[in-house]
C-alpha cells in the first residue's frame, strides 16, 4: 500500500524513473539542489524515507513489525502525511486556481 502510494505519487509530481528508487533518488537530488517542489520542503524528509522504507519492507517481503520505529502510531502520522501532501499537490492548488477563477470573473462583471 505505502510503496504504490509513494511510487504513484512522485510520478504524478515529475520524479521518474523505472523504480520507486529511482524516483526517491531523483527527489532526494531535488531537495538536495533546492529546485523541488514548495510542498516537498515542509514534510521533513525523514518522514518520507520512512515512508519508503515500510514500502520497501512490504516489496521485499518483511514483516512491518520487523521495522522497530514501525507503531500504530507512526502508521498514523504516515497516513496523515499523505493526507497532507494530497492536500498540497492536489486539493489547495485547485482550490486557489477556483478562487482566482472566481475573483477574476467577479471583477470582469463590475467592469
Amino acid at each position: 500500500m505505502y510503496r504504490a502510494a509513494l511510487d504513484q505519487l512522485l510520478e504524478n509530481v515529475g520524479f521518474t524513473g523505472d523504480s520507486l528508487f529511482a524516483k526517491f533518488a531523483a527527489f532526494e537530488e531535488a531537495l538536495q539542489t533546492n529546485v523541488a517542489p514548495n510542498w516537498s520542503r515542509k514534510p521533513k524528509i525523514d518522514t518520507l524515507r520512512h515512508i519508503k522504507k515500510l514500502a520497501d519492507s512490504e516489496m521485499h517481503g518483511g514483516e512491518l513489525e520487523a521495522i522497530p520505529e514501525t507503531s500504530k502510531e507512526s502508521i498514523q502520522i504516515i497516513q496523515n502525511l499523505f493526507l497532507y501532501l494530497v492536500r498540497s499537490i492536489y486539493t489547495e492548488p485547485a482550490r486557489k486556481a477556483e478562487l482566482k477563477n472566481k475573483l477574476q470573473k467577479s471583477l470582469e462583471d463590475t467592469k
